[in-house]
């Protein structure tokens, strides 16, 4: 009799066992997820040309705007420029683009004059068609670009203004005389 107990004793916790495992194995849910990554083709930023204000007066009547589509700049000097910069990479593809308010620019180790950038941009190479990427004195943190479908070649043009302080300027009033200058930073990152 004690062999036919153990026998049904083991036969009910093996039971026990199976259903137990049975119930965990029906309580587990899975799901799958794919991983991807559209690599594009190598990212670049170029320098064509830096901004130049050219000579401009210790005091002006107002602000010294160069403009960067190349339209209505006022009190720079005849041989001002605007910056330009060229974007290249996978064509069609959409890039964030980077830059700050403005820079302080230094003359004679200590003299300050406030540059408020101003920056347009366009995916043809035609400065007057360029678009405003943001408002004169305001930083980007991700504007975004287009590359052109063809060439993959977006470009940046940068003027600015220049007195009072970054996003206000304002005319100048007997500035040190000297020659100012002051590094901006772009980056660009695809979307």
């Amino acid at each position: 009799m004690k062999n036919f107990v153990k026998q049904i004793l083991t036969v009910l916790f093996s039971i026990l066992v199976f259903f137990i495992a049975s119930a965990q194995e029906n309580t587990n849910e899975s799901a799958e997820l794919i991983a991807s990554a559209t690599v594009q083709g190598a990212l670049s930023i170029t320098k064509d040309a830096d901004v130049s204000f050219g000579n401009i007066s210790a005091t002006t009547d107002g602000i010294v705007r160069l403009v960067p589509n190349g339209s209505s700049s006022s009190y720079v000097g005849s041989n001002a420029t605007t910056g330009k910069l060229t974007i290249n990479g996978a064509g069609n593809a959409s890039v964030l683009i980077s830059y700050p308010a403005g820079v302080t620019l230094i003359a004679n180790s200590s003299d300050q004059l406030a540059y408020s950038l101003h920056v347009y941009g366009h995916n043809e190479d035609i400065q007057s068609s360029s678009v405003q990427l943001t408002s004169e004195g305001v930083a980007s943190e991700n504007v975004i670009g287009s590359l052109d479908g063809t060439s993959g070649n977006y470009f940046i043009y940068v003027g600015g203004a220049l007195g009072g302080t970054i996003g206000a300027p304002a005319a100048l009033s007997n500035q040190a005389a000297g020659e100012y200058t002051g590094t901006v930073i772009f980056e660009v990152k695809y979307n």
